[in-house]
């Protein structure tokens, strides 16, 4: 590993390079300057994160107050590493609290940057009121297609016996990846709380976790 200056006798060298994914990246410091190698932008945001990193700057809260500057800056650096993301996906939720702070205060962008959170959209989190909601009318004709609670049909749970409701939530998936090209995934989590089917048909596949 040579050493290079930091600041304004320091050269930065990008370069595209084809590397284990579009979230890898290199950092390299050669006799003349630092080489920065990524697969893609993302990658190559990760990288100046990581490089950020390693001249001591740190954001441990989206709040002004958790940004650290380090007081001494290395005036050399020495460094030779490659980097792919151990998940697909890194986030964080809320990050620091779902109160009025949370959202008011605070950058968020530059806390997800400097923790080189983000990746890949995952889609998670209850799904069947929504897809309830944009399949209205079906659910209005086919009420059978609501779980069974106390003898009547309605809630935000699905007969899950019932194969065409099942039908419809995969097409509905398959819509919702098609508007989100960008998605890595679709939910398929169930609304939160009780409400789950009681018809006995919905009993025989067992628990709601083996629904």
């Amino acid at each position: 590993r040579y050493e290079v200056p930091v600041g304004e006798n320091g050269n930065i060298l990008f370069e595209s390079a084809k590397l284990a994914g579009p979230q890898s990246y290199e950092l390299q410091t050669s006799k003349s300057a630092l080489i920065i190698r990524a697969a893609s932008q993302a990658g190559a945001l990760y990288a100046a994160a990581d490089l950020l990193h390693e001249l001591g700057y740190r954001r441990f809260s989206p709040d002004k107050f958790w940004e650290i500057l380090p007081e001494n800056p290395p005036s050399f650096l020495a460094v030779n590493k490659r980097e792919t993301p151990d998940y697909a996906m890194r986030d964080i939720w809320p990050s620091c609290g779902i109160g009025p702070e949370y959202r008011k205060n605070g950058d968020h962008e530059a806390w997800h940057f400097a923790n080189r959170t983000g990746g890949a959209k995952i889609q998670t989190g209850h799904a069947y009121d929504n897809f309830i909601r944009r399949n209205q009318s079906q659910f209005q004709a086919n009420p059978e297609y609501y779980a069974l609670v106390k003898g009547k049909r309605a809630g935000s749970k699905l007969c899950i016996a019932n194969p065409n409701p099942r039908r419809l939530f995969a097409a509905d998936a398959v819509t919702q990846m098609r508007r989100n090209p960008d998605w890595a995934s679709v939910s398929a989590d169930p609304s939160d709380g009780g409400g789950w089917c009681e018809c006995a048909e919905c009993a025989k596949l067992g628990s709601p976790t083996d629904r």
